[in-house]
């Protein structure tokens, strides 16, 4: 078995959130949705970051969960339609995004560092950072546009 095959698996769950985590919850429901009394750090910034075990980093904006950013190797395994976004080769995973895409209408964008940012899913913008976490480091990470009109 391989060091994947042992990760935990969360399904990315368009517009409600990542695994056991949803969008818009406080830290408690956070800590108690990982089964911790509380995160292992806590950074400051202008988004409130707690990091915790095995990975799993979350960020908070007004005091509700914003954004979650897993580490490709050791975080969680990431699904999308049952397809791992880590631990792939980048042109099949490419391959994949492009399908599920254009399955459900959804936008694609290539970033700065030439990352895959799919977006739109389930009516939020969300980021999967495929490149970098298929390559053995970096983060997948997805998130919710902030509350603030600007962002629209």
């Amino acid at each position: 078995m391989g060091a994947s095959e042992r990760r935990e698996h969360w399904e990315l769950l368009p517009g409600a959130g990542l695994g056991p985590l949803r969008f818009r919850m406080s830290p408690a429901e956070v800590a108690d949705a990982l089964r911790v009394s509380e995160p292992q750090k806590r950074v400051g910034g202008p988004y409130e970051q707690e990091d915790f075990a095995d990975g799993v980093k979350v960020f908070y904006e007004a005091g509700e969960l914003a954004c979650i950013a897993l580490d490709a190797v050791t975080g969680p395994q990431v699904l999308l339609a049952d397809f791992a976004l880590a631990g792939r080769d980048p042109e099949q995973a490419h391959q994949i995004l492009l399908d599920y895409a254009a399955e459900h209408a959804s936008c694609l964008l290539y970033t700065p560092d030439d990352s895959l940012a799919l977006t739109d899913l389930g009516g939020g913008r969300w980021r999967a950072d495929v490149a970098t976490g298929l390559r053995g480091g970096g983060l997948v990470g997805v998130g919710v546009p902030p509350r603030s009109p600007s962002f629209g």
